[in-house]
């Protein structure tokens, strides 16, 4: 998994599955990226992060409620969501 746009579309198709419609967020963490999916009947629009290793493309729940975790967030790079991966109005 050498590419964002790779990722974008792993990503999108996970949050798909859930009935989300697209990708809310990405950040880059240096060795993964992070994607919140988007879904209108929630409150917020979203509900939980995934990350998606650059190296394997493996996909995990992004932990953001643990210290570690929230302060690489936060200390990440916020990234542009390529339009075919931004929320849809389904």
């Amino acid at each position: 998994m050498a590419n964002f746009n790779g990722a974008c579309q792993l990503a999108y198709d996970y949050f798909a599955k859930d009935n989300y419609f697209g990708l809310s967020a990405a950040t880059d963490l240096g060795d993964e990226w992070i994607f919140s999916g988007y879904c209108p009947k929630l409150k917020y629009g979203v509900l939980y992060p995934i990350s998606i290793s650059k190296k394997t493309g493996a996909i995990k729940c992004f932990e953001f409620w643990k210290p570690k975790r929230l302060s690489q967030l936060e200390k990440g790079k916020t990234l542009e969501i390529p339009e075919e991966f931004r929320p849809t109005t389904n």
